[in-house]
């Protein structure tokens, strides 16, 4: 007989960090169920913003920084590589400004 696997529990943590996630996606109900999960992530403090179009989505990124960007690829105003490709030059460092997302996750 093969004896049960020992799984080890994590500790409820301690402190809370905050992350900033701006997430793309035009159907409310995906957003909210984003939404519920990142809730339910015990070390994170995460301070969510949405954005249901590429052009809110790059309005926010240029008056704040974000940890991670989560993006919808087939939005109203842009499909694809060209959402990801726009997101990623308004998230790249000048020397004039500091970088604005030091995280990606693309979704389909």
């Amino acid at each position: 007989m093969q004896a049960s696997p020992k799984f080890q529990t994590l500790e409820t943590p301690r402190e809370r960090h905050p992350v900033r996630v701006l997430l793309l996606e035009d159907d409310r109900v995906s957003a909210e169920i984003f939404g519920a999960y990142l809730r339910r992530i015990p070390w994170a403090d995460a301070q969510l913003s949405t954005a249901g179009t590429l052009a809110e989505a790059l309005a926010l990124l240029s008056r704040g920084s974000f940890d991670l960007v989560v993006a919808d690829l087939n939005l109203p105003d842009s499909r694809g590589a060209a959402t990801v490709a726009r997101l990623a030059a308004s998230c790249t460092s000048a020397p004039s400004r500091k970088p604005t997302c030091s995280g990606w996750c693309a979704l389909r």
